[in-house]
C-alpha cells in the first residue's frame, strides 16, 4: 500500500507557496538597487632609535584598516 499525503498537507503546501511567491517578486529589485562602499587605508611606520644603549636600532610596521 502506498502512502499518500493527506489533503491538509497538500493544502498547507499550496497556501505557503501562494504566500511566499509575491514576496519573491518584490525581493528581486533588492539586489539591483543595492550598493556597497569599501574604503581601505594603508599605513607604514619606519622609526629609527638613536639611543645607542637600546639593542633595537629601528622598527618598521605596516597596517591596513
Amino acid at each position: 500500500m502506498m502512502n499518500r499525503p493527506s489533503r491538509s498537507v497538500l493544502l498547507f503546501g499550496i497556501a505557503s507557496l501562494t504566500l511566499t511567491l509575491p514576496s519573491l517578486t518584490t525581493a528581486a529589485g533588492f539586489v539591483d538597487d543595492a550598493s556597497a562602499n569599501l574604503n581601505l587605508r594603508n599605513a607604514y611606520f619606519n622609526r629609527n632609535f638613536t639611543n645607542p644603549a637600546n639593542a633595537q636600532g629601528r622598527a618598521e610596521e605596516w597596517t591596513q584598516n
